[in-house]
């Protein structure tokens, strides 16, 4: 398993097992004030190998305040199915997480941390600041 893709950005959805992003590469939000709402998404393309398909894989999502602790948490499950494909292909899984209306407590520097199956894939940073 490898996660090739973890990106913050405005927009993003799935068709046909394709990943679309608008505004990919969020590094910054702004909020009048805080506590603040987020608007991001985060869009995950996970590549898996045939052995690992046809069972669930349970992917955790912590946005984490350097500060604050975790803030916000996400699980969500990725179901797979045995497909007809050679032994060394790979298959392509897109998955979206939204954070649509989640309350940021206050500016500053923030961690978006993955975790598939129990293991740390990545971490994403991004700062909170004020502004109009």
């Amino acid at each position: 398993m490898e996660l090739t893709t973890a990106i913050l950005c405005d927009v993003a959805h799935i068709r046909d097992g394709l990943l679309y992003i608008l505004g990919g590469g969020v590094t910054r939000v702004v909020s009048p004030q805080y506590p603040g709402t987020l608007n991001i998404v985060l869009a995950l393309v996970i590549d898996l190998e045939s052995g690992e398909l046809g069972r669930p894989h349970e992917i955790e999502i912590f946005l984490v305040s350097a500060d604050k602790g975790t803030v916000h948490n996400v699980t969500m499950t990725l179901n797979t199915m045995v497909m007809d494909q050679a032994a060394d292909e790979t298959s392509t899984c897109p998955a979206v997480v939204p954070f649509y209306g989640v309350q940021l407590p206050h500016a500053g520097s923030y961690d978006v941390q993955i975790e598939i199956d129990g293991k740390i894939m990545k971490s994403l940073a991004f700062l909170a600041t004020i502004g109009g």
